[in-house]
């Protein structure tokens, strides 16, 4: 049996200490994150903490170049979901009263009890591996030596797997109905509407990750990760039988799996109101997009411009799809809605996983095919429902186009 208590016996109790447990080597923890943003949390030391080169004065040149480093490392979403990880440790860690010498470097006995704790709270085996990687990457990216015998962790990453819940259920993609929902309970008085609303097409057809437009928060935009109206193109084709088809090419700056990379999307135009072109063109006139604006950025009521914030962008949809009585959805429903669409219209298989960025064994797109027998039925009663209605033209809102939203 495994105890903290030599560990924490060998340390000499300070002054106003509780049980033994000196107290004020309680450096860090939930306090020291007090006020720092999710993604940016795996930057914070504990106060007073020192590296074997913290003491050495580097140069400011040489500082950057680390920075710009790790900053190539993980991005955006990625760091947001470090900060989670981290705060849900040090909260753990705070609870048990684990001293800051005993998280910086982290001792295997501590991970081994938190992780006992994931498990009693039925995390699931991927979410637990993810937040051992999140305490590594993040004393890797202060200099602190990994000193965790993995080894001896691998009897709990056994429990982990064999008390796995397994995953919850699946929630349904956004379809026609969800969009006509979204679409009819809009304001469309608001500049803020016309940027929602192709946000949502431009996420749907497009097949994209809700982070791969949207922005994390409003001081977050970086023009090499997001994208902007200039990296929105007009592309044109021959169909066969001879017409001209007009689309628009855009660039994704940064993705999940291309990293700084980044992939194209392509935009189709349509002859409904469902059309991403049309919302696309009537958001950039009423917002005045410019070409170094993050694409979905608004003109704010209380004046400036804002960026559209990833969780504003689903908790708005949200509201709309409750208030017309429909269920809540999560951003990954946007991309499946659109792959689930294509799909039940005829698309073939390898051409969607082509417009979606999907590999050829991806196991996230073969659930869309999993759900279609039970999605048909749903689908075709409901697109029988769905009025046909168009956006208003810009050209039709007259004195309307000057207010603020």
């Amino acid at each position: 049996m495994h105890s903290l208590s030599p560990i924490l016996s060998s340390l000499s109790p300070a002054a106003g200490s509780s049980n033994g447990i000196p107290l004020l080597r309680f450096t860090g923890g939930v306090a020291n994150l007090a006020g720092v943003r999710a993604d940016q949390r795996i930057f914070v030391l504990p106060p007073g903490y020192k590296t074997a080169t913290s003491e050495w004065k580097f140069s400011d040149e040489s500082n950057q170049e680390v920075n710009y480093a790790l900053s190539h490392g993980v991005v955006g979403g990625t760091l947001g979901n470090y900060g989670a990880g981290i705060l849900c440790f040090e909260s753990w860690a705070d609870t048990n009263g684990i001293p800051s010498t005993l998280r910086w470097p982290l001792q295997t006995e501590v991970l081994r009890r938190y992780l006992a704790h994931l498990v009693k709270n039925g995390w699931r085996t991927e979410t637990c591996t993810r937040r051992i990687s999140t305490l590594r990457i993040r004393q890797g990216f202060h200099n602190v030596p990994w000193i965790v015998d993995e080894n001896a962790l691998l009897p709990m990453i056994a429990a982990i797997k064999a008390a796995d819940p397994g995953p919850g259920p699946e929630r349904d993609p956004l379809l026609i109905t969800e969009l006509d929902a979204i679409f009819h309970g809009l304001d469309w008085t608001k500049n803020y509407s016309f940027a929602l609303w192709a946000a949502v097409l431009f996420g749907f057809w497009g097949l994209c990750r809700t982070g791969e437009f949207t922005v994390d928060s409003q001081n977050a935009f970086n023009p090499k990760l997001h994208i902007k109206l200039m990296d929105v193109k007009v592309i044109t084709a021959t169909s066969l039988d001879g017409k001209q088809v007009t689309g628009r090419s855009c660039h994704l700056p940064w993705t999940k799996v291309k990293k700084h990379l980044g992939e194209d999307v392509v935009l189709a135009a349509r002859a409904d109101y469902l059309c991403p072109i049309k919302a696309l063109e009537e958001h950039l006139i009423m917002n005045a997009v410019g070409p170094d604006n993050s694409l979905f950025s608004y003109l704010a009521i209380e004046g400036g411009r804002r960026h559209m914030g990833h969780k504003s962008f689903v908790s708005d949809i949200n509201v709309h799809l409750v208030a017309a009585g429909l269920p809540p959805i999560e951003g990954h429903a946007i991309r499946g809605g659109g792959a689930t669409q294509l799909l039940l219209h005829g698309v073939s298989e390898a051409k969607v996983r082509l417009a979606g960025r999907w590999s050829a064994t991806s196991t996230s797109f073969l659930k869309y095919w999993r759900q279609i027998q039970r999605i048909v039925l749903l689908a075709t009663d409901a697109s029988a429902q769905v009025a046909a209605v168009r956006i208003p033209s810009v050209s039709s809102w007259g004195s309307r186009a000057g207010q603020r939203s």
